[in-house]
């Protein structure tokens, strides 16, 4: 199960430091696109959703102006 191994290695953790550092619209659509992918699966959704940082930068990411972001955010 690629979630599962995405989380034993801390993915979430790498995800949103690309996420906060990038400058780059797509990398950041497609960072914010695979939580979105892993979220779908119950433990780690479990585990993304205890995250307080990430929950911080989503939120702040619905006022992005890039469209694909906010589809991908939204999702």
């Amino acid at each position: 199960d690629v979630a599962g191994f995405l989380q034993e290695f801390k993915a979430a953790d790498i995800l949103l430091g690309v996420i906060t550092k990038s400058r780059c619209p797509r990398l950041t659509e497609i960072c914010v696109g695979i939580l979105g992918n892993i979220a779908c699966f119950p433990d780690t959704c479990l585990t993304l959703s205890q995250n307080n940082d990430l929950g911080v930068v989503l939120l702040l990411l619905l006022g992005d102006t890039d469209p694909p972001t906010l589809l991908e955010t939204s999702r």
